[in-house]
């Protein structure tokens, strides 16, 4: 679920560890990250009780981030944008303290930038 209302460009993430948020301060979720920008961030959720998923507006904040992120976004707080199946977007509250530019540095530097394969 995406509009065009971003005003800074989304940079997808491939890392091999996973997230972990604690939503409403009640419980628990995990699931991966799969792009951020300097606003929000998209997260693919793994499968939870009924219980237990977010709907828009609940508050959320980012307890732990693979490595790479960490340093970034850990602590952070934010609300659930949108959800739609396993797939959520986050506003966050601050941005990330970062231009565009740096963020896709830091990204490529962490080795958590998408292989694209060799060129023909």
């Amino acid at each position: 679920m995406t509009n065009n209302k971003r005003t800074t460009e989304r940079f997808p993430i491939q890392a091999v560890d996973f997230a972990t948020l604690l939503v409403n301060e009640t419980y628990m979720l995990y699931g991966s990250i799969t792009n951020v920008c300097l606003h929000g961030l998209n997260l693919e959720l793994f499968p939870a009780s009924p219980g237990a998923m977010p709907v828009p507006g609940d508050s959320i904040r980012l307890h732990s981030c693979p490595k790479g992120l960490n340093c970034l976004m850990r602590g952070a707080a934010g609300t659930i944008a949108w959800i739609q199946d396993n797939l959520c977007g986050i506003h966050l509250i601050r941005p990330v303290a970062m231009t565009p530019q740096e963020l896709e540095q830091h990204f490529y530097s962490q080795n958590l930038t998408p292989w694209a394969g060799q060129p023909d």
